[in-house]
């Protein structure tokens, strides 16, 4: 499974099943039941998954550039600068998470939400970003680094 182009494929697929999952119907779930003082349900659904999009949009690019570091011939020869690397992707993606809360928190602002909401957010954003790029990574990874993500020894 770890073959191109079923890693590419699998990945959309598995990205696009998160999306509509926590896009449509957790933001539909989320747009009737969270208490809104200033926007109407279909603004925040609106924010809510623009934010959204583009971490998952970020979250598949960025596992792209991971199968295709992983699949060049030179870095089966580098095993400890594709681990490194491997890391510093996976640390970014926890970043962009963070940093998509802190839009969202933004965005948000003269809403009043709960702290648990901001955490469902950055649940849903790990998602998209850090996790999935670990499960992706964990399971489709090119065979030259099949065993770099974090506890596939």
């Amino acid at each position: 499974m770890s073959r191109s182009p079923f890693n590419y494929l699998i990945t959309l697929m598995i990205g696009a099943i998160v999306w509509i999952g926590t896009g449509v119907v957790l933001g539909n779930y989320l747009s009737e039941n969270v208490s809104l003082a200033m926007l109407t349900e279909d603004e925040f659904k609106q924010y809510y998954r623009i934010v959204l999009a583009a971490t998952a949009g970020l979250g598949v690019l960025i596992t792209f550039i991971w199968y295709i570091y992983g699949a060049r011939d030179a870095t089966a020869l580098a095993l400890e600068r594709a681990r490194r690397f491997w890391f510093i992707i996976f640390t970014s993606e926890f970043i962009a998470a963070v940093a998509a809360v802190v839009t969202m928190v933004v965005l948000f602002i003269d809403e009043e939400l709960e702290i648990v909401n901001y955490l469902l957010f950055f649940l849903v954003l790990g998602v998209h970003t850090f996790l999935f790029f670990w499960i992706c990574s964990f399971y489709l990874s090119p065979r030259s680094v099949k065993y770099i993500p974090l506890f596939k020894k």
